[in-house]
Formats: C-alpha cells, structure tokens, sequence
C-alpha cells in the first residue's frame, strides 16, 4: 500500500470517527434539550429588586434582601423548594437563596408543576418560570443541523496569550454582560483566507462566533470546541458548532462573541438556527 493511499485510508477514518463525535454530540444534546426542565421550558424571566413585587402568574411576593432572593408567602400560595424526590415541603412566612455570578439554581416549585429558576447575571438576581407544558418544548422537534462535511475541520494553530485575559462581551438581555477568560487565538484557513478567532478556556475551550449566515440561516452566534495541541496546533471542528440558549429562547442570558470573532464567511457546517416559534431570537 503506498504511502498516499495508507494517508487516505487514514483521514477516512479521522472524519469517519468526527461524525461519529458530532452525531453522538447532537443525541445528547436533544436528549437536555427534551428535559422537562430544560431550556425550552422557560416561560418568563423576572428581575428582582429591594422593591417588594408581586410578579405576573405568581405566587408570592419578590424582592432582594442583603443580596439574596426572599420570597414572602401569603396565605392561601403553594411555594415548596425543590427536592430531587418531590418531598419539599410548602413555605411558611418567607424563604431566601442566594446564588454567585454567571450561576443557576432551580429553587422553588409551584403547585401547578412549575418551578422558578434563580439566576445572577452582572450583580443582578433573576427568576426564570419553568414550565414543562411550555409551547417551545412540545413542539420540538429535534436539532437541525448541516450535514457533516469533512471539509470543515480545519486544522489551525493557536497563540497562546502570556496571561489570560478578563474580557467583557455583551449578554443576550439588554444591560446584561459577561465577564469571560481569554487564553489565546487560534487562526485557520478557508478559500485561501486566513482567519482568526479568539479563544477562551473559561468554560471549556471554545470560541464563541457569528458568521455571514448569522441571523438567517444560523443563529445569531454559536460557539465551537477548539481542540489545542502541546505543539501550538489546534484543529476546530465546525460541524460540532453549536447554538447557545438564546437562539431558542427570549430569555436566555448567554454570552455573546467578542467582536473581532466574526468571520467574513459562511460556515456551512454545524448547528442551524432552530424552527422559529413565536419570541423566537
């Protein structure tokens, strides 16, 4: 066997185990996506305050205190906290939670089956409904995505900075940031273009894009794994690129890209922008 064919036989099998990857990927992320309490359950998102209110369809009345989340139980209101096995028991007089930065907690049940989420996003305190009954949920009908092409794995490099960088990039709420890592950037080629993006090792490393087919065919932005080598090597695979929450939410905080991770392209590869559904981003 010569040594061009026994290279062919190999990078068969390379994008034979990468669509592997991606398919797998794809099934597990349709099986979070289908969760009872999943993204496509938010139903509403509510800012909290010193301010005591009274929040539509709700139980209760909300506000902050010495920077944690209170809720005060009239009589009459079902509030309970969430319990793995469903044995919480209701709330009598009030009940606090506090929670950090970028940081999620599932709270509170409610007797008609909903929950409230507790999120802080930029020093603020938020609730998200959560309803298992959500129009978004039962309608889902799975993941749509390009099919995959081999094409485009790019090989790459990647420059790491001396330091990581504390970065700021705008959120999907209005007013809303997010405080990420930047480690380095990673550069590809593409149709005889060089193009770079930049990377953060935050929460995986991963960089955070939009493209020339954002807001049409793709979301807005999405967000790709970068793989790095120990030899300044990287190798980014668009079809595991992904969209974040808020591509099927409104009320999603999620982190947008940085402005210099534009690509002056189309990236036919990876996640497609969900079915619209009313409210749809």
């Amino acid at each position: 066997m010569s040594g061009s064919t026994i290279d062919a036989v190999h990078s068969d099998r390379v994008a034979v185990d990468a669509e592997r990857r991606a398919v797998a990927e794809r099934v597990e992320r349709e099986q979070v996506f289908r969760a009872p309490f999943g993204v496509l359950s938010q139903v509403a998102l509510h800012w909290l305050d010193e301010s005591p209110q009274v929040l539509p369809a709700l139980p209760g009345t909300w506000d902050v205190v010495d920077d944690t989340a209170r809720v005060t139980v009239g009589a009459g209101e079902q509030i309970a906290p969430v319990e793995p096995d469903g044995s919480g028991a209701p709330i009598v007089g009030e009940a606090r939670a506090g929670i950090g930065e970028a940081k999620s907690l599932h709270w509170l049940t409610l007797a008609d089956g909903r929950r409230l989420e507790l999120i802080r996003r930029t020093g603020r305190l938020g609730l998200r409904v959560l309803d298992p009954e959500a129009p978004a949920r039962r309608a889902f009908g799975g993941l749509r995505a390009h099919d995959f092409d081999p094409a485009w794995i790019k090989d790459a490099t990647f420059a790491a900075h001396p330091e990581p960088r504390r970065v700021t990039v705008d959120g999907a709420q209005p007013g809303l940031v997010h405080q990420r890592e930047e480690i380095g950037v990673t550069e590809f080629a593409h149709d005889g273009r060089t193009h770079s993006l930049a990377v953060f090792g935050d929460h995986g490393v991963t960089a955070i894009f939009d493209d020339l087919g954002a807001g049409g065919a793709h979301a807005e932005w999405r967000v790709v794994p970068i793989e790095i080598g120990e030899d300044g090597s990287a190798v980014i695979d668009f079809n595991r690129a992904t969209n974040f929450p808020a591509a099927f939410t409104p009320y999603g905080t999620c982190p947008k890209p940085p402005a210099e991770n534009h690509l002056d392209l189309l990236v036919e590869a990876g996640e497609l922008a969900p079915e619209p559904f009313e409210g749809a981003r």
